[in-house]
């Protein structure tokens, strides 16, 4: 949503709601607590320039203090706080959950994949589109384990490339070691290479330009070339339950990811919603 304009960057339409971040219900729960308690601690540590203030400035970057705006039309919302790429960068470097990797002792481990429910998932979603491929050329875009990489490369017959993209630093070895190419640590980045199929698994709605980002990927798809996305499910249910928002910056209905997959010039082969619902899961 482009606050400024007061309509939604997706489908146009000036209907939309304004909606309390990490705290749906516009009520005193743990989120707001523990922002309202780091709201006041945050300006003493900087005044004694204390270590401890750059590391608590970044939990507060996904604050209730700030709204989601969100399209009554297709669904599509927003984090109403502008973020700048550098501010972006460094919360995935200092505190995002997903960035010390894994012990060395299960790098190895079949069942690390095999046995893994939403790897395999994605993997039979996609199947009857990449079985198609002689030979596959394949990214991770914030790939953190790419479990799906390693589940897709077990279980096609044919020869499989696999290439990664994730900020994490503990992942970088582990790649090494199984055999996947780290090609840059940010999205977008440049590239030579064309690939056959792109794999996005909840890393779409931290995305800070939607749009340019499904530019760049169009341009390094071979033609007729696969993007999967996966992003949660952000439905009418999702904001009357008190569920955590961070650090998601867009939040996707089906109908809104269908209406800007095709504003960029993608066609959707399939969509469909999977697993719990969000008040089963909640």
């Amino acid at each position: 949503m482009d606050i400024t304009k007061d309509k939604c960057t997706i489908c146009n339409e000036t209907n939309f709601s304004k909606i309390q971040y990490g705290n749906h219900l516009n009520k005193i729960n743990r989120t707001y607590i523990k922002h309202s308690i780091a709201s006041i601690i945050l300006p003493i540590l900087r005044l004694f320039h204390s270590r401890y203030y750059n590391w608590l400035s970044m939990k507060m970057l996904f604050s209730p203090f700030f709204h989601i705006m969100k399209c009554n039309f297709c669904g599509y919302g927003k984090y109403g706080r502008q973020i700048s790429s550098v501010l972006v960068e460094k919360y995935y470097n200092t505190v995002y959950w997903n960035a010390a990797g894994l012990p060395s002792a299960m790098w190895h481990q079949e069942a690390l994949y095999l046995e893994n429910p939403r790897a395999n998932g994605q993997y039979h979603c996609v199947y009857e589109w990449i079985k198609q491929y002689d030979e596959l050329n394949i990214l991770e875009i914030g790939a953190g384990s790419a479990l799906f990489s390693r589940v897709l490369k077990h279980k096609h017959s044919r020869e499989v490339h696999l290439s990664a993209i994730e900020p994490g630093n503990g992942w970088h070895s582990y790649y090494a070691s199984i055999g996947i190419s780290l090609l840059a640590k940010y999205f977008p980045f440049e590239s030579s290479q064309k690939f056959h199929y792109i794999h996005t698994s909840h890393w779409f709605e931290h995305v800070l330009d939607i749009d340019g980002a499904l530019n760049v990927i169009r341009g390094i798809l071979v033609e007729n070339g696969l993007l999967f996305i996966e992003v949660p499910n952000c439905n009418d249910e999702y904001f009357l339950l008190d569920t955590g928002d961070t650090p998601h910056i867009h939040f996707f209905t089906k109908k809104s990811l269908c209406i800007l997959l095709e504003n960029n010039g993608f066609k959707t082969l399939t969509i469909d919603e999977y697993g719990l619902t969000n008040r089963e899961e909640y």
